[in-house]
């Protein structure tokens, strides 16, 4: 079962371990994609999730969050703000 909290629950790549770090130290709930479909508030993915044509593999109705390029830092700060304009 998936633990709600206040802030919010993220569901992140496998293979984003830093980025997962990051978001718990922030106070989010960090959950496997495969695990989260429907219940995370927001979704951060690896370019690994996208197709040669640069599509996302992933269809939802909750913002998705490319982590490539980007430090743990800058996906926090991209998860806060996306979080408060919900």
């Amino acid at each position: 079962m998936v633990k709600m909290n206040r802030k919010g629950t993220i569901a992140v790549s496998a293979s984003l371990g830093n980025i997962r770090a990051a978001l718990k130290n922030a106070g989010y709930d960090v959950v496997d994609i495969e695990e989260a479909m429907g219940q995370a508030d927001a979704m951060v993915i690896s370019g690994i999730d996208t197709d040669m044509s640069g599509v996302q593999a992933i269809s939802t109705e909750v913002p998705v969050l490319d982590a490539t390029g980007k430090s743990a830092d800058d996906i926090v700060a991209e998860v806060e703000t996306r979080m408060r304009l919900r």
